[in-house]
């Protein structure tokens, strides 16, 4: 189940949630050689992931911050290990900081084999209040 944060019911708010269902349509397959970017673009554009605005690919302070949410000041990175590279981006993220964004990264296995929960990760993130770098998957799970 995934909680959209202005209706979602658990303890940290009580009031309603809502479950977000992956589409068959927006399954993921390796055969049309489509990348996990993609994947999770397809999921996340138009506002579909609770009516948040994502943009791909946005500049901020000299550095690409894969998918950029203005508000609530978001940046997703997709990393195909998430322990390792979250470590490895420090000034990306230190400069994304003093911008006031919330880098979350997610391993690329939890976007292909759960996407659900990287939507939920996702939203759980967008209400967290100060900039905080939030790791998904391999022991974040």
């Amino acid at each position: 189940m995934v909680c959209d944060p202005n209706t979602r019911t658990d303890s940290e708010a009580g009031s309603q949630c809502e479950t977000i269902s992956v589409e068959s349509t927006t399954s993921f397959t390796r055969r049309e050689q489509e990348s996990v970017d993609d994947y999770l673009w397809r999921l996340l554009h138009g506002g579909r992931l609770a009516g948040l605005h994502f943009r791909r690919n946005q500049v901020v302070d000299g550095y690409v911050a894969p998918f950029y949410c203005k508000l609530p000041g978001l940046v997703i990175q997709v990393d195909e290990d998430a322990e390792n590279e979250a470590t490895s981006h420090k000034a990306r993220e230190l400069a994304f900081a003093r911008h006031g964004l919330r880098t979350v990264h997610i391993a690329s296995e939890t976007v292909v084999d759960r996407p659900a929960d990287t939507l939920q990760h996702i939203l759980r993130a967008a209400r967290t209040s100060p900039p905080a770098q939030i790791t998904v998957g391999h022991h974040g799970r």
